[in-house]
């Protein structure tokens, strides 16, 4: 095996999907509570919002 480390486009693309299709689909899943958790935790320490709908 080989460490590659990924590419900053790599990275990008990576956020853009969490943001734009990972983060809303588990947020509507989870709920409003739950993505508000997410938000004040895990999300203000990555720069990621959800948003329950």
């Amino acid at each position: 095996m080989t460490l590659v480390e990924p590419a900053e486009s790599d990275l990008l693309i990576r956020d853009q999907i969490a943001r734009d299709v990972i983060l809303p689909r588990w947020a509507k899943r989870c709920g409003p509570e739950c993505a508000s958790n997410w938000n004040k935790t895990v999300g203000k320490i990555l720069g990621l919002k959800a948003q329950a709908r």
